[in-house]
């Protein structure tokens, strides 16, 4: 491992409130995929906020321990069994309005679709879940894989890193054109071809960011910034390439997404100043839960841009519109949780 360069204390100090800050730009990111601005060039948009899984899968990777691997299992554990149970109660209540609650609980749990939740994080309850089911196996793997010897591990891992993201290329993005077939995206979008990769990459970085600063700092912010604007416009001639040559797929993964994950996480780590703000303060404390919610707030929204006529101003607002909400709704949340008030009146319910 390389040795600490003379001011990586400096950078250690301004970390987490510039990665939170990431936090808080790939969980509104996150909100776009779902809820794009209409139109032509809002398609485009979502081609490049897709970016914002692999870098949550590369900030983790950057931040794991081994010491402190248990807790983040048992946090994802939580994490996965509220997030489903959340949708779960939604959907169901909103299929029971319908008439329809047996038979949507019947699909869900088909045999087929529970494997496919197990082997692949392919989650029929709300498609977003993939990323919880997808990060806790990734950790778990990787725990159980350093328990075993950390340094083979790494190595293992790192050289698998090529490979993991070129069958997400081939079986996803490329299919149609390289197998002349369209795969569904749960094949590559899971633990396999997209978790461990970038996950591995985070590893990779917090192992070698010594060298990677010595490497860049010269001219990094420049360098690092001309890197995401190539990758960006890479990500946007790859769609038109496809799509005009007629073998686009659903998977929205390029060659360049991978360029553009990477410099924008080592922008954000090296070279964004270390004020805290707002946006790492929501990065840090809501943005996880921004990303689990934010879907029944946008089927709110656009219920409610239908019901008042506004549906044709709310298109080309409602990533903001849905993220705002569903932020200050968690925060709220999290607020209330940690009042005096609530704690008295869950002591007084545990007392009962």
């Amino acid at each position: 491992m390389y040795s600490s360069i003379s001011n990586m204390s400096e950078i250690r100090v301004k970390r987490l409130n510039n990665i939170d800050k990431l936090r808080c730009i790939c969980a509104f990111l996150v909100v776009y995929v779902h809820a794009p601005i209409s139109g032509e060039i809002g398609l485009y948009l979502s081609s490049l906020a897709r970016v914002a899984v692999p870098i949550f899968f590369i900030i983790s990777g950057y931040f794991y321990t081994l010491s402190s691997s248990g807790r983040q299992i048992k946090k994802l554990i939580i994490l996965l069994v509220l997030g489903n149970a959340i949708y779960l109660i939604w959907y169901t209540l909103r299929s029971a309005h319908a008439g329809h609650a047996v038979k949507y609980l019947k699909t869900v749990f088909k045999p087929k679709r529970v494997r496919g939740f197990l082997l692949l994080n392919n989650n029929y309850i709300s498609g977003h879940l993939w990323y919880l089911g997808a990060i806790l196996y990734v950790t778990v793997i990787i725990t159980l894989i350093f328990r075993i010897n950390e340094l083979i591990g790494r190595r293992i891992l790192y050289i698998l890193i090529p490979f993991l993201l070129a069958g997400d290329l081939l079986l996803g993005k490329y299919s149609l054109l390289v197998t002349g077939m369209e795969y569904r995206v749960s094949i590559v979008r899971n633990w396999i071809f997209v978790g461990i990769p970038y996950f591995s990459i985070g590893l990779l970085i917090k192992e070698y960011e010594g060298y990677i600063y010595n490497r860049i700092c010269g001219n990094g912010k420049i360098f690092l910034l001309g890197v995401i604007l190539l990758s960006s416009a890479g990500i946007i001639v790859e769609k038109s390439m496809l799509m005009n040559i007629g073998l686009d797929t659903k998977r929205e993964h390029y060659i360049s997404t991978t360029f553009l994950a990477i410099s924008v996480f080592l922008l954000f780590l090296f070279f964004v100043s270390n004020n805290h703000n707002k946006i790492s303060e929501i990065g840090k404390y809501y943005s996880t839960w921004v990303y689990i919610l934010h879907l029944i707030f946008k089927k709110i929204l656009d219920e409610l841009a239908n019901v008042t006529g506004l549906e044709n101003v709310y298109i080309y607002v409602c990533p903001f519109v849905v993220f705002i909400i569903t932020t200050l709704f968690v925060e709220i949340l999290f607020r209330i949780i940690k009042s005096d008030t609530y704690r008295v009146i869950k002591n007084k319910i545990s007392s009962t």
